[in-house]
């Protein structure tokens, strides 16, 4: 079941991915199929390496984004728990899709301390429960 929950943020910057970021964004992909034979708790750290060496991609409900509050598409878990999904490349997502496309940095300071997220759910394939950001986000600069 999709929700939409909007969030507060000051610091999303809205701007485009080069060639050469979306190869590198590619390899979380490659990443994640080559890691899945092991817990993720194993592995975030490697998948969070990834994701910050670049940007990353979150997909919005509105057709408006410019404004100071934004919008990201969520999903609730059957616990009834928020999770956030992002994407490391744009191409992931219908052609259309109003994006926010921030530094990993950005992603900390935004849903980190927040709550009311259970996870993180990248590229549809890679699950990160809140119990895991301290690791996760621990490549954060």
């Amino acid at each position: 079941m999709k929700k939409i929950l909007a969030i507060f943020a000051s610091l999303l910057g809205l701007h485009s991915n080069s060639q050469a970021e979306s190869a590198r964004l590619g390899s979380v992909d490659v990443a994640i199929k080559a890691l899945s034979n092991k817990p993720v708790d194993q592995t975030v750290i490697e998948i969070a390496q990834l994701l910050a060496k670049g940007d990353v991609v979150i997909p919005s409900p509105k057709t408006d984004i410019n404004g100071s509050t934004a919008q990201f598409l969520t999903g609730l878990d059957n616990e009834g728990h928020v999770w956030l999904y992002i994407y490391s490349e744009s191409q992931k997502l219908p052609e259309g899709t109003p994006i926010f496309i921030m530094t990993f940095q950005d992603l900390k300071n935004i849903i980190a301390s927040n709550s009311q997220f259970g996870g993180i759910y990248i590229n549809a394939s890679y699950p990160v429960p809140r119990e895991l950001f301290g690791k996760f986000f621990s490549v954060a600069k």
